[in-house]
């Protein structure tokens, strides 16, 4: 649902409906009305510029410092405030890096609180005569010296229709840790129920 039904009555993309459990579940935990975070992107989504990158391997990985105001009504009205605040951020955050270096007012978030990444969705129709998922545990796949720069890192994705959540922490507390993932996990489940059994459509101005 959380690829498919749930985003049909707000026009919405599961990054959204990610994003607004998130800052939902924030708002409990930290009691603020506004929240920064860090969105992580692989940056081959469409962008304004239309760059040609078909021919090129690996990602463009994009860090963005995010404001987020964290809507008190009902889930309805949460997932149309996150979607809208999420869509005004220029070209999907693309540029962030280079413009942080050149204009001096932008502050330097460093550490920032939560890191949040959506990975995407992997399936069973990727599986051809050359490639295929495999389970077998590879060991770390990032290096020790490499320290997380956030102070919780989540990271979603979607195998085979089956949403998956992991959380890297620095210093921080084990239990805390596991209560802040399962509240974000209740939440999106929460969110996910409530778009799938929405029969209207509601609309948002970026729809226009």
């Amino acid at each position: 649902m959380l690829l498919t039904s749930a985003n049909i009555p707000y026009s919405t993309s599961p990054l959204e409906l990610m994003i607004t459990a998130l800052a939902s579940t924030l708002g409990t935990f930290t009691e603020k009305e506004e929240v920064v975070v860090e969105l992580e992107g692989h940056g081959r989504s469409d962008s304004e510029n239309k760059i040609d990158i078909s021919r090129t391997v690996g990602w463009f990985t994009t860090l963005y410092p995010v404001k987020l105001r964290i809507h008190k009504g009902n889930l309805g009205e949460q997932v149309k405030s996150i979607k809208e605040q999420l869509r005004k951020i220029p070209n999907k955050g693309v540029g962030y890096g280079v413009l942080k270096y050149i204009e001096q007012e932008i502050e330097d978030y460093n550490r920032l609180p939560i890191r949040f990444n959506y990975l995407g969705e992997f399936s069973s129709s990727m599986h051809n005569d050359y490639f295929s998922f495999s389970d077998k545990v590879i060991g770390e796949d990032i290096a020790i010296e490499n320290d997380i720069t956030a102070k919780l890192e989540i990271n979603n994705w979607v195998i085979n229709g089956t949403f998956h959540c992991s959380i890297r922490h620095f210093a921080q507390d084990k239990n805390k840790v596991e209560a802040f993932l399962n509240a974000f996990l209740e939440q999106l489940s929460k969110i996910i129920n409530h778009c799938h059994n929405k029969t209207e459509k509601d609309f948002t101005p970026s729809d226009f």
